[in-house]
């Protein structure tokens, strides 16, 4: 079968070990994202450039993009059926471990270091053997990040002087990578021996070296904390870069300048539709990876607080504010600017990012934060930005935007809406006020001057008895509420024993059935020469 968006078997069974034995909720969030991703990726409902990761390509040529994208490629449906369950075991015990936020910078760094070492060991390998086309050898696959994550949970509680069952051998916990390294190797010949032992010593790197050490200084969370607690946020950061790499099919990347000023300054009869929409858009374009790498962090600082505050929804509404008015109050702003003082020197010739709507969630951020944290910290600081002169009116545009969107919320929580009726029984005054019995669907809000349309043509003493016996009503239900009896009226031959303190209940039919034996109930027809203990024996009998 053709590879493509068809599924082949591979997915099939991918899937039937992600429901069936594993259990798709037992999977940490980081790593079924992971999953899905290269899925996707697979099946090219995501682009991504079709790269094969080579030493020479990165070494000579400088494409540095291959450390990357080949790491999350794969040849056939049975390769990625393999990776993706040994990442789902893998990441089942790692995530879970050390938290999703350090899993998921783990696995970047792995993705990178691999690719590093494999880079290393094709130009040591050429040098040494004389051979250059080991440079020339194309990779691509998970795998190499997979034999990492293997070596680092194996050094995880000291598990390297455990040992594990091999083929039926039991062998120390820190030579089972190394056995599998050439196990593969003879089972699978075309499988790439450089990216799996790539792989080996990037994870010995990481578990051994400081990596290690910086990344267990971030808070350990829990394995599903990013998703309960901010999934508006994950799904806004995945969608922007999504945007800017083009990995939406049929959309373009949306990245490089746009000449902002250039609309701006252009004649109004003159704005053609393609430069409103180019205006419209450029918060969502980038210069650089740098560039988006630098919003999306300032983003997700924001975000965490706010989702939190906020709720999904109103995030999500505060976001869409944030862009659409700093864009309106750029546009606008700037244009009224330049028409009153002739000058167009605060218009930056490329304005594009999420700088400005990021000024405007920093305003609600600081509203939001009620103590000195890391984000109120960085809140602050990151105010210095507006010393750069080329983007301060777009960046004081986003503070004025969060302002407005600040007081608008106030105002809105704050208002009491005037209610189109009134709560039946109750009045605005003391004179409308109805004694209770009167407070039912019949007599709620009754005041004597309009008791219904046809009021008028009833008499007066019908009215009276009927206000009367609404009130008996009301008397015997709250009787009926308050006291229950919990046995009939005691007649003169009935004769109950001292031991039994509560009478039998009511019988609505009829005279309650006689009691269960002759030892609990004494009368004219049995003896009354039983002692108390005979009678306390003769119930238990009946009762056991």
């Amino acid at each position: 079968m053709r590879r493509g968006r068809i599924p082949e078997l591979g997915l099939f069974l991918l899937g039937y070990q992600l429901f069936q034995k594993i259990g798709v909720t037992n999977v940490p969030p980081v790593t079924l994202g992971a999953i899905i991703i290269q899925a996707a990726i697979y099946l090219q409902f995501l682009v991504v450039p079709r790269l094969c990761l080579s030493g020479e390509s990165v070494w000579t040529d400088g494409d540095y993009l291959r450390l990357v994208v080949p790491a999350i490629r794969h040849t056939h449906d049975l390769h990625l059926y393999y990776n993706m369950v040994s990442l789902a075991w893998k990441g089942l015990v790692l995530e879970k471990r050390i938290g999703s936020v350090r899993f998921l910078l783990t696995l970047i760094v792995l993705t990178v270091m691999s690719s590093t070492a494999y880079v290393g060991l094709a130009l040591l390998g050429s040098d040494l053997l004389g051979d250059p086309s080991i440079m020339r050898q194309c990779a691509i696959g998970f795998s190499g990040v997979l034999f990492a994550i293997k070596v680092i949970n194996n050094s995880h509680e000291d598990r390297g002087h455990s040992r594990t069952s091999y083929f039926g051998f039991l062998i120390p916990m820190k030579y089972a990578v190394w056995i599998e390294l050439v196990v593969i190797q003879i089972v699978v010949p075309n499988s790439s021996f450089m990216g799996h032992l790539a792989g080996i010593l990037a994870g010995l790197f990481y578990s051994k070296g400081p990596i290690n050490g910086f990344l267990s200084l971030l808070p350990s969370t829990s394995s599903f904390s990013i998703l309960s607690s901010t999934p508006a946020t994950l799904l806004l950061t995945v969608l922007q870069t999504s945007l800017h790499f083009g990995l939406i099919p049929d959309l373009p990347p949306l990245s490089g300048c746009i000449p902002t000023r250039q609309h701006m300054t252009a004649q109004i009869n003159r704005i053609s539709t393609g430069q409103i929409k180019s205006m419209l858009v450029a918060p969502f374009h980038h210069l650089s990876v740098f560039h988006l790498v630098l919003n999306l962090l300032s983003f997700c600082v924001k975000s965490r607080k706010l989702e939190e505050k906020l709720g999904v929804l109103r995030y999500l509404m505060t976001v869409v504010l944030s862009v659409v008015m700093t864009s309106a109050t750029y546009i606008v702003g700037g244009r009224l600017w330049m028409e009153c003082s002739g000058s167009s020197d605060h218009l930056t010739h490329c304005m594009v990012g999420l700088s400005g709507a990021l000024f405007a969630l920093k305003v609600l951020t600081i509203k939001n934060t009620s103590s000195l944290d890391f984000t109120l910290l960085f809140e602050l600081g990151e105010l210095a930005i507006l010393v750069e002169k080329n983007s301060r009116f777009y960046h004081f545009s986003g503070l004025l935007s969060g302002i407005f969107i600040l007081c608008f919320s106030s105002w809105l929580s704050g208002h009491r809406w005037t209610p189109g009726g009134h709560r039946l029984g109750s009045g605005d005054s003391q004179q409308n006020q109805q004694p209770n019995w009167t407070r039912s669907w019949g007599y709620a809000g009754h005041n004597g001057e309009a008791y219904s349309e046809y009021s008028d043509n009833l008499p007066d003493n019908e009215m009276e008895e009927a206000m009367e016996r609404s009130r008996q009503t009301h008397e015997a239900e709250q009787f009926v509420r308050s006291y229950t009896p919990s046995a009939p009226p005691e007649e003169d031959l009935e004769r109950f024993p001292d031991m039994v303190r509560v009478r039998p209940p009511i019988y609505a039919h009829g005279i309650a059935p006689p009691p269960p034996g002759p030892g609990y109930r004494i009368d004219s027809s049995h003896s009354r020469s039983l002692t108390d203990d005979e009678l306390r024996r003769r119930r238990l009998e009946r009762f056991s």
